[in-house]
């Protein structure tokens, strides 16, 4: 039997190389994709500058959220831009967002689910230019169309804080752990039985600023997707600790230009999911023409204001 095996390893190279001779021969020449650009994820996009909130611009509708506590251990590695944690696709499914006006999904509402975590520095700002936003670090949110083909990217800022008060979403993930550093590396985050993920302080009482974009498919540089952005309008807290550790982790990342957002953006407004019943009012866009009309006014009287002084001096 033993004896077989060099025979069958010998047909079977005879046989690959005739079906690349007949490929050849026919002026066929069939390329090898990675597997990235057949089972498509987002990539997390590139690192806008953000945006300036638009008061007269706000959706018919909000990020109904619904993200439950984990607490099981997840494979993070380091991307060579940032430090990136895989969804196991049982949480996902029960993680993530809807656009719509109550805790109940329509038939018509997009639903997203979650796919993948990514930790990153922000984008270096513009000699001259700060960011429209200051932080220090970013945490971007991949999610996957759940009823389509679409992406959603929801990008929360951070910035230091030394107050015991505020809450470190990020901590509690990676306390404890060795992060990766390298390109190839790999590990865990939340490997502890105090560790956890919660990502509904995030979402309590937030507006976002949205707006379409592109995003590579991650892995496959030859594809990219449509994807909804979202931005967080303020800041959630990072702890000292937490800062120094995640800067050690991506101090091989390189900086990178802030890239302009869109030109229009629609503020969104959040909405807890947990109660399928309860009703979720979208925010009120404030009438601008009325505000400028105000403005005007308030212009006409302080010039004949400043015209009596001077007559009266």
């Amino acid at each position: 039997m033993l004896g077989m095996l060099p025979k069958l390893t010998q047909a079977r190279w005879a046989c690959l190389l005739f079906i690349c001779q007949a490929s050849f021969a026919h002026g066929v020449v069939t390329s090898v994709q990675p597997i990235a650009c057949s089972q498509i994820v987002a990539d997390m996009g590139p690192f806008y500058r953000w945006p300036k909130a638009n008061p007269g611009m706000v959706a018919p509708v909000n990020i109904v959220w619904k993200y439950p506590k984990y607490q099981s251990p997840l494979r993070s590695s380091f991307t060579g831009k940032s430090i990136q944690i895989d969804i196991p696709a049982d949480f996902g499914e029960h993680a993530g967002f809807h656009l719509g006006t109550s805790g109940k999904p329509k038939n018509t509402d997009e639903e997203y689910r979650l796919a993948r975590v990514e930790l990153r520095k922000p984008a270096q700002a513009y000699a001259g230019l700060g960011q429209q936003l200051s932080h220090v670090m970013e945490m971007v949110l991949v999610h996957k169309q759940h009823n389509g083909k679409h992406w959603a990217n929801i990008i929360l800022p951070f910035q230091v804080s030394t107050s015991g008060a505020d809450m470190d979403i990020i901590n509690p993930i990676v306390d404890g752990t060795k992060l990766p550093r390298r390109i190839g590396e790999s590990g865990y985050v939340m490997a502890s039985a105090v560790n956890k993920m919660i990502l509904s302080p995030a979402f309590e009482n937030a507006t976002f600023n949205e707006f379409w974009g592109k995003a590579p498919v991650a892995g496959c540089n030859k594809k990219d997707v449509d994807v909804r952005f979202f931005m967080r309008t303020d800041t959630l807290s990072l702890g000292v600790d937490t800062f120094q550790q995640m800067s050690t982790a991506l101090e091989n990342a390189p900086n990178q230009q802030p890239v302009q957002p869109a030109e229009a953006t629609w503020i969104v407004g959040s909405c807890s999911g947990a109660d399928p019943a309860a009703p979720c009012v979208p925010r009120k866009a404030q009438d601008m023409q009325a505000k400028l009309k105000n403005l005007e006014q308030f212009q006409t009287r302080a010039i004949t204001q400043q015209r009596d002084k001077k007559s009266n001096s």
